[in-house]
């Protein structure tokens, strides 16, 4: 498995979490990452001297120039897209070498260039890639915000404030092609959601591609006592409260400033009923938070997975206002632990969250149905029949069981295709 990072970001608690649960069945998998902060001996990392870290900063920042030079300049966007033009080459590594199949997982930023990948799938081995986000069918967006031009072939990237039908988005969306086209590649979305930009994209309309959700533990992420949860938590028992959690809170595609506009539409005898409770990276703490129009606790970066299912028990409602995602880690887990969702019809969300079911779905970006959500669920939403729906839903789509035979059963049929292949070509 190959992934930019063993912890940052949910493409690399999924990948991680996949490893784990392969593992159990038997299967010999081990990741490399660029960025590795885990002392697994299962994890590769690829930045373990000082020379490496520093080739792979200049890598990143190269990348991040390149898109300045594109973009006039526009710090706004920049991170947005990838350009996949510099990277590491793996395919001189013994593991890679020896192993049966090449997972990727999210390799931007750095991690892998399109000519890298061009060689790994030259070594003659099945390649999936599983998508956590828009870039592999897309020219250079992780997120298309509405735009189709990957349908037929980029250009005029609203990204790049570009108006120009041959621009940087054009010309990279023509290398994936190529490599596309040669190229043993696998896709595998984490949502129906995502299949169906498989479909519409000019890049991999023709690759075959099978959905298979993230994996998660059930039997960790569980319910448990919502005010026992609060005391070991240091949490209010008497508020309503409302969770919201991600890598990087304000980052504009978790639709933080649409949350608070929500927020500010509720009656003042809702608003004083509530603590928001938020946790994740803030950029700039000041402007994302001074006007916030309830009271909140921000709880910071969290890598102990048991603090994070304490603050999911404790919670009445997990937010996710996000604009454009996928499958979202943190929705999956809060249902998992008995606690409903309140958040936009976004992406892979409603395959997760069925409206007033296990949760409250608003129309995407429209804050007054957000709020609608909100308020439904302090005055009118049964606590109970929602969380017992919550956890069903998980049990029944996202049980690690099932998805790791799902993997298996794929990982069986490639190699055997490839060894058929092999064998033909004898």
């Amino acid at each position: 498995m190959i992934n930019t990072s063993d912890r940052q970001g949910g493409a690399a608690v999924a990948a991680s979490r996949l490893r784990e649960a392969l593992k159990e069945t038997g299967i010999e998998v081990t990741l490399i990452v660029r960025d590795r902060t885990t002392r697994d001996p299962g994890v590769i990392g690829l930045d373990s001297t000082l020379r490496r870290r520093l080739l792979n900063q200049l890598r990143f920042l190269w990348e991040r120039w390149v898109i300045l030079l594109n973009n006039g300049f526009s710090r706004k966007k920049l991170f947005m897209v990838s350009l996949a033009d510099t990277g590491i080459d793996l395919s001189r590594m013994a593991p890679v070498r020896q192993a049966d199949i090449i997972h990727l997982h999210w390799i931007n930023q750095g991690m892998l260039s399109l000519n890298d990948i061009r060689k790994l799938s030259a070594l003659g081995k099945p390649v999936v890639w599983t998508l956590h986000d828009m870039w592999p069918v897309t020219g250079i967006c992780h997120h298309a915000w509405g735009c189709d031009r990957y349908r037929s072939g980029c250009g005029a990237c609203p990204f790049l404030n570009s108006d120009r039908s041959v621009d940087l988005s054009a010309r990279i969306f023509r290398k994936k092609k190529t490599l596309y086209r040669y190229a043993p590649i696998h896709l595998v979305p984490v949502s129906r959601w995502l299949r169906e930009k498989c479909r519409e994209s000019a890049l991999s309309r023709e690759l075959p591609a099978a959905v298979i959700p993230n994996p998660i533990d059930t039997e960790f992420f569980s319910p448990g006592d919502r005010q026992d949860s609060r005391r070991e938590a240091g949490l209010p028992v008497g508020k309503k409260i409302l969770l919201l959690g991600a890598a990087r809170i304000d980052d504009p595609v978790k639709g933080f400033s649409c949350l608070k506009a929500a927020l500010k539409a509720l009656e003042p005898e809702y608003r004083e009923e509530v603590l928001l409770v938020l946790f994740g990276g803030v950029k700039n703490q000041a402007a994302a938070l001074e006007d916030l129009p309830v009271a909140w606790q921000w709880h910071g970066k969290i890598s102990d997975p048991e603090i994070l299912r304490t603050l999911y028990r404790s919670a009445d409602f997990f937010l996710a206002p996000s604009l454009e995602d996928n499958l979202p880690n943190t929705v999956m887990e809060s249902l998992s632990c008995g606690t409903p969702v309140i958040g936009f019809q976004t992406g892979g969300i409603p395959e997760m969250v069925e409206h007033l079911q296990n949760g409250f779905l608003a129309r995407r970006g429209n804050t007054q149905e957000l709020a609608r959500g909100l308020r439904w669920g302090l005055t009118e939403a049964s606590q109970a029949k929602l969380s017992v729906r919550a956890r069903e839903v998980v049990l029944s789509r996202f049980n690690i069981g099932r998805i790791t035979e799902q993997y298996r059963n794929l990982y069986r049929d490639l190699c055997a295709t490839s060894a058929a292949g092999q064998k033909k070509r004898q």
